[in-house]
């Protein structure tokens, strides 16, 4: 699932976002425990904010926003 675009939030699991983040080199250990998912919707759009929770990692972010 890492190459291919995601159309629905439920796609987002801890292990397609420690993947992700392991690829872009963001995560260098550990992975993603789990997160906190907020949304806002728009007519054309669907925003998502992320709290990530790590296991192992300190320092890593928590969160990120994404469009």
């Amino acid at each position: 699932m890492a190459n291919e675009v995601i159309t629905d939030l439920e796609q987002v699991t801890p292990a397609w976002l420690t993947e992700v983040l392991c690829r872009s080199d963001a995560l260098t250990s550990g992975a993603v425990e789990s997160f906190e998912l907020g949304t806002d919707r728009g007519n054309w759009s669907t925003n998502a904010r992320l709290r990530v929770r790590y296991s192992e990692v300190p320092g890593a972010p928590c969160r990120r926003g994404f469009s």
